[in-house]
């Protein structure tokens, strides 16, 4: 059996991620048929694969399809009849968009989905909002530039999955990507894990260590949260960044680093330096490629999207009702919190598709299955559409206790806990 290796390359600026591929059948008992692609996806004739085929010369299990930024790679898991490009009988190859596979009496390719009008992508992300095109158009425009870029955006924007896409489909995409994060070290550490160390520097130093700034060569250096940054550490990162040389801790021997720096912070930065928090020509040097990424509250129109990228890992959907529940919050916690709040759901939800019934709010309730409780009215927390939902069901049923408890799918107890909580009279 060969084994195919190489690897044939798709475009460096491609968006290979879950939900943005889809595998098609051209020929075979399931001919005609589309699946959308998760990170990893087992194809096979079992009911436990994620993409199961009625072919009986398919195995039980008999290839996993894994998609990695710009590769698609499959993997031929000992199937009986084998797996096959053209005439070769492959174990594992990396194959492009379009390319036929045939396994059993199944011919398929993997394509790539069709972006819905008016969606733009840029390295790791899509989106359909003005506001994040005006940052594609921005990262395009430095994304070969040695400068340093500073990402402002809230905390749970995306400010990594940014620097990742400006690693992407920059020319050093093939170079690592290191990050840091400022905010997560304690003081102590955070100067070895920069610019390394010797051995013997300090206590506990038995060997040498590069230091994220040398681990970055020819690549990006990624250091989130900067506004975390201890004072006493932001004079030697200036003069890293000034003079494009560092030296390690106990040694006065300067080495030059061959990396682009990207910062980013949830914080506002000149107010840090006019309350004396932080570093004003440090600021200045940082501040160079300015990039700020609009909180999800501004960019609602993507909400579908982000909703289907996160559910197609899961094999999941969900209704246009709770999206329009989705679309009235303020998400305060941005995409990281709508993810979490569509994992959560998922898995406590009866099936594979979430209903306005399934969404759950921050303690667990319910919304009611009248999608008019949300009409066009925005909620600044959950716990406000969560009191919304009961407040309007209860006036639609007279202040009936029971029947309401029963629409939103809950305890009367708990119905009673939570007027309670909202000070009604019980």
């Amino acid at each position: 059996m060969l084994e195919r290796t190489e690897r044939l390359e798709i475009n460096k600026n491609a968006n290979l991620m879950p939900g943005t591929v889809e595998l098609v059948i051209g020929d075979g008992p399931d001919k005609g048929r589309k699946f959308r692609l998760k990170k990893k996806s087992i194809i096979g004739s079992s009911d436990g694969c994620d993409i199961r085929l009625l072919d009986k010369f398919v195995s039980k299990k008999h290839i996993e399809v894994e998609i990695d930024r710009q590769s698609i790679a499959i993997k031929d898991l000992k199937s009986t009849n084998g797996t096959f490009i053209g005439s070769q009988n492959i174990k594992e190859a990396n194959i492009s968009f379009y390319e036929t596979v045939r396994i059993g009496k199944t011919l398929f390719s993997i394509l790539p989905k069709p972006h819905n009008k008016g969606t733009e992508s840029c390295g790791l992300i899509t989106s359909s909002n003005t506001g994040m095109k005006e940052l594609f158009r921005n990262m395009r425009s430095v994304a070969n530039s040695r400068e340093t870029v500073l990402i402002h955006g809230e905390t749970g924007t995306g400010k990594e999955l940014v620097a990742k896409s400006l690693h992407s489909i920059s020319d050093s995409s093939g170079a690592p990507f290191i990050a840091v994060n400022c905010g997560a070290l304690a003081p102590e550490l955070i100067e070895s894990e920069l610019f390394g160390h010797i051995k013997g520097a300090f206590t506990g130093a038995e060997r040498f260590r590069e230091g994220a700034f040398l681990a970055a060569k020819d690549g990006i250096l990624f250091l989130d949260e900067i506004g975390e940054l201890p004072l006493s550490l932001q004079p030697k990162l200036l003069r890293a960044l000034e003079n494009r040389e560092i030296k390690s801790l106990g040694s006065d021997i300067p080495k030059n680093y061959n990396c682009r720096v990207i910062a980013a912070t949830h914080r506002d930065l000149s107010a840090l330096v006019a309350a004396g928090k932080f570093r004003e020509d440090l600021f200045y040097r940082l501040n160079i490629l300015p990039l700020k990424i609009p909180p999800l509250r501004e960019r609602k129109e993507d909400i579908p999207l982000l909703a289907d990228f996160f559910l197609t890992e899961l094999n999941g959907s969900i209704s246009n009702d709770a999206l329009r529940v989705l679309a009235n919050y303020q998400w305060p916690g941005n995409v990281r919190e709508l993810k979490n709040t569509l994992i959560r759901t998922f898995h406590l939800s009866a099936g594979n598709r979430i209903a306005i019934s399934d969404l759950l709010l921050n303690s667990g309730i319910n919304t009611s299955l009248n999608p008019d409780i949300i009409r066009e009215k925005e909620f600044k927390s959950l716990h406000d559409l969560e009191q919304h939902a009961i407040e309007t069901i209860l006036k639609q049923v007279h202040g009936n206790k029971s029947k309401t408890a029963r629409l939103l799918g809950i305890s009367k107890s708990t119905l009673l806990h939570r007027l309670k909580k909202y000070s009604y009279f019980v």
